[in-house]
Parts: C-alpha cells; structure tokens; sequence
C-alpha cells in the first residue's frame, strides 16, 4: 500500500507543479535546437541545387540517407537515421543505454550531450525544492535559485554516480564476451540465451541500484538539508537497502507507466513515409506530447520518492533549519 499511495502522491504533486513540467519542455526545446539548427543546414547545404529535394518532398529517400551519412559521418549528421525519425526510436535508445553506446557509438555527440548533463543537475535541485514544499508557487527565479543552491552538491553526487556506473558498464563489456567464450561449445540455445538474460538481469539491476542510490541521495540533500554527498549517499544506502521492495516497487510501477506510454507513442507515431506539411505538424504535435508527458512521469517519480523517504523518516528539516551536516 505504501507503493500505491507514493506513486498517486507522486502524481497528486507533478499535477500540482505543472509548471516544472513546462518548464522542463522549454528548456529541453531550447537546448536542442542549436542541435537543430547544425543539422538544417547540413542537410540544406548537402542538397544544393540538386533535385534530390523533389524525392524528399515525398518521404526519406533511403539511398540519400546513406550517402548523405557516408559524405557527413563522424558528427551530428550520423545521428540522422531511419529508426531515430520513427517510433521504433524509444526502443534503440533503450538498448543504447543499457549497453553504453550511447558514449561509444559517437563520443563527440556524447561529449557535446554533457551540455545538457550541466544543465539537469541545475534544475534538479529547483525540481525537489518545489515538489518538497506545497505552499512555494512555481517561479522562474525561485526555480533556478533552487537549482543554483545545489549545484555543486549535485555535481559531486554525479561524479560519484558515474564512477558507480562506469563500473557497471566495464562488468557488463567483460561479462557478455566472456559468456560467448564460455558457451563456445554449447549446443543448446536456451543454455546461451538463458546465460545471457541472467546477465542483462544483472546489469539491469546494478544500474537500478546506483539511480535509486542517486535518486534517494539528491533527496536526502534537500530534506535533510545535507552537505557531504558522502554522507546523503550513505544515507540514500541505509534507506533504500532498509526498505528495498519499496524502493524498487515505486521505480518499477513509475517504469511501467512509461513503458505503456512508449508503446503508445510507438502505436501513433507517424512513420516515415510522409512529409506534407499537415504530416509535418501531427509528427511535430506528437512528438511534443510525448516529451511533455515523460517529463510529468519523470517528476511525479521523484514525487513519489519524496512521499515515500518521509513515510520512512518522518519529520524532516523545514526550509531555513540548519543542515544536519
């Protein structure tokens, strides 16, 4: 029941807060279209003069894809794909970031997505401080000044956090290879496949283990009042290892919802075929309210995270106390 009554209270608040999620929206917009902007003017630079534009106006054109890619691969360009401008997307880049090749596949673009790594620590700490306080109305200036009081903190939990999760994708890059070593002479599939889910499990379940860590650390931060990221990381630990079924019950319940709402998307989506403008529009339309709606789970999870550390700790600090460290 503390599951159930976390997740409704998560989204109880992100209702509350909607302005996080449209600001949210905006500043996600406005991060990508330097992005967007690189990425029009290659392809219009690439078209020139040539009639190719007349095959464009009727849907992606799969053999100027690739020699567009062949001509401009390495950056920005090669992130232009059939499955990235279709609804099998939310897919690839799941299996992008179980696997780590979202950093591998192109470590410029990685490099270059650190900007907006900066800029969610930023924001983090606006997003608790409003969903931990009912009374405080969503304003630009206390949102960034918020965000602003725990940057620092939150950028020495990150660093953290992804020491955690370069060694889960260090295990991850030796274990699977050294399954097929082990299963070389193995004539039973389901021995081979079974070796290999077991082990996805696992790296699933790491890489849960080190965002429920971080996520219950941020939290502790802000409730408690913390400085040492040491000591909220140690605290996230005793929580969440004192309460796991709840921990891993609001994660899982919050995954599903999303889960349901990607294969939505992956349903409505429009595919690639078309380009009227009308087409154009819907495409852009839906794309929007998908973004919007991950963005009001991803705060109403945090919502129901708060809920659940005070259902675990009681009383917390009030703003203006002095911090427990």
């Amino acid at each position: 029941m503390k599951v159930a009554k976390a997740v409704v209270r998560g989204l109880m608040r992100m209702a509350e807060c909607s302005g996080l999620v449209v600001a949210m929206w905006l500043i996600v917009l406005i991060a990508a279209l330097p992005f967007a902007v690189v990425m029009e003017d290659t392809i219009r630079t690439d078209v020139g003069s040539s009639l190719i534009h007349e095959d464009l106006r009727e849907g992606l054109d799969l053999g100027w894809l690739e020699e567009f890619r062949y001509r401009h691969g390495g950056g920005l360009a090669d992130t232009l794909r059939p499955v990235r401008v279709s609804s099998a997307m939310v897919f690839e880049t799941l299996e992008l970031w179980l696997s780590g090749g979202w950093v591998s596949e192109n470590r410029a673009l990685a490099a270059s997505g650190g900007l907006f790594l900066i800029i969610w620590i930023l924001v983090q700490g606006g997003i608790l401080t409003h969903l931990s306080s009912p009374e405080l109305r969503f304003r630009w200036s206390t949102f960034l000044a918020s965000g602003g009081a725990y940057f620092f903190r939150f950028l020495r939990l990150a660093m953290m956090m992804g020491v955690a999760y370069y060694g889960v994708y260090k295990l991850a890059y030796w274990m699977f290879p050294a399954i097929d070593r082990w299963t070389r002479d193995v004539t039973a599939e389901t021995t081979v496949l079974g070796l290999h889910l077991a082990g996805l499990v696992g790296v699933v379940t790491l890489m849960a283990i080190v965002h429920l860590v971080a996520e219950f650390a941020r939290i502790a931060t802000v409730r408690e009042k913390r400085r040492s990221m040491i000591l909220a990381v140690a605290r996230s630990v005793h929580q969440v290892g004192s309460h796991p079924l709840q921990s891993v019950g609001v994660l899982g319940v919050m995954f599903l919802i999303l889960g349901l709402v990607q294969v939505m998307y992956y349903l409505m989506a429009p595919g690639i075929g078309g380009s009227s403008p009308l087409a154009l529009v819907v495409a852009f339309a839906i794309g929007q309210v998908y973004l919007l709606i991950r963005w009001a789970l991803r705060i109403a999870r945090y919502g129901a995270e708060l809920a659940l550390y005070d259902s675990w700790t009681g009383p917390t600090l009030t703003r203006g106390e002095q911090p427990v460290d």
